[in-house]
């Protein structure tokens, strides 16, 4: 389970480190949100963590394949 830590606080930006594992005693990553821009961006990476971007595409996908999943069992709720 990941841990997150409010390191500082401005008018614009929150600033945290986090821990992938929950383990505080590897070397943390750190995340900036803008709260007026309300944007987050990954500054530095944790260690052991990793990244992967998720086209819309590819999002897509898998949001129609668990739909057809959902009507072949007769299990389809929106």
């Amino acid at each position: 389970m990941v841990t997150f830590r409010l390191i500082e606080e401005t008018g614009q930006y929150l600033t945290y480190w986090y821990f992938p594992n929950g383990n505080e005693d590897e070397m943390y990553g750190i995340i900036l949100i803008d709260k007026l821009n309300e944007t987050v961006e990954i500054q530095k990476m944790a260690h052991d963590d990793f990244s992967h971007i998720v086209t819309v595409d590819e999002q897509n996908e898998l949001r129609n394949s668990i739909n057809e999943t959902r009507k072949e069992k007769k299990d389809f709720h929106f």
